[in-house]
């Protein structure tokens, strides 16, 4: 008995792996600025190009700038899955992009630029299934400003890459596609945005969004929900948008009344937020910008019901 506690013991702790082993599965090999590499999808290669130095696969451009390298592979060099590469614009405003390449079989897919390369630790890669979660430097801080760690979330089947939430936060991923109201009707996803809005100008928001499409994911992060009022979409929409990563939202209901024969249009604009002032990131605020650009409001980022009052005579604008 004590010889078969023995063996199995012996089995049991060969095929469990150590948590060096396991830290040795996640980390990245650099390349070394190598020139080419061979991949399941083709070789890699770097040089000068018509772009002045590009990343190619098989002779086929896939990046060009000012200066690119072959940065590392995971797992390994010798049999690489995903191999991420620089570019660079050149002098030093800004850290070099990294981007990733899965060329676990061809053709490859580029994820694009998901971090810098910085003096931080070079990416980390674990697999879960067919799921790949990387970490790295993208440049983020905490609101003290010290540097944070990005995850992503990269499914290498269906060739989708997102964000992944920080602790605490909803998983809104299954969110992706669907209509918004099965997020407004989600007692737990819907618990912030109640919160934010308050129940009467949250349903308000919800009848806003009752005509409307599935949700889109933009720069694999900022899920954006639009839509209008039954009967009403040309003067009554809404917008809506979440950070999947801090479970931060920005949500703007627009009501447009028209008078004077329809040369007078007054814009009431119900608007929530609890991103921080100025803390809009830059894709977002360019989302949400462009949206409300037809009615030629400016973006203010008040907690407050605001009213814009202009006409359709740019002379005439007022805004107060």
């Amino acid at each position: 008995m004590r010889l078969l506690l023995a063996a199995t013991a012996l089995l049991l702790s060969l095929a469990t792996p150590t948590a060096a082993q396991t830290a040795a599965q996640i980390e990245v090999e650099l390349l070394d600025d190598a020139d080419s590499l061979k991949t399941p999808a083709g070789t890699l290669t770097t040089g000068p190009c018509d772009k002045a130095n590009c990343v190619q696969l098989d002779g086929e451009t896939i990046a060009g700038d000012y200066m690119v390298s072959l940065h590392s592979a995971w797992p390994s060099r010798a049999a690489p899955q995903l191999v991420f590469y620089s570019t660079h614009a050149g002098g030093n405003c800004c850290l070099p992009a990294l981007h990733a390449l899965d060329v676990s079989r061809p053709p490859a897919f580029d994820l694009g630029p998901l971090f810098v390369e910085s003096e931080a630790k070079p990416p980390h890669v674990l697999r879960h299934g067919d799921m790949i979660e990387l970490t790295g430097d993208a440049g983020e801080t905490n609101r003290l400003g010290d540097p944070i760690p990005t995850i992503f979330l990269y499914d290498g089947k269906t060739k989708t890459l997102r964000i992944r939430p920080d602790d605490g936060v909803p998983d809104f991923a299954a969110m992706i596609g669907e209509h918004p109201d099965t997020l407004l009707g989600s007692p737990g996803h819907r618990k912030a945005l109640v919160a934010l809005w308050g129940e009467d100008l949250f349903a308000d928001l919800r009848h806003a969004l009752s005509v409307a499409s599935g949700m889109e994911l933009t720069a694999h992060r900022y899920l954006i929900a639009t839509g209008c009022r039954p009967h009403s979409c040309g003067a009554n929409q809404a917008l809506l948008a979440i950070d999947l990563r801090s479970g931060r939202s920005i949500g703007v209901i627009q009501d447009t009344h028209y008078a004077d024969g329809g040369r007078t249009q007054t814009i009431d604009l119900a608007m929530r937020t609890d991103f921080p002032p100025r803390g809009l990131p830059t894709e977002l605020r360019a989302k949400v910008e462009s949206w409300l650009n037809p009615t030629g409001a400016k973006l203010m980022l008040e907690r407050d019901r605001i009213r814009l009052h202009n006409t359709r005579n740019p002379q005439d604008d007022t805004t107060r």
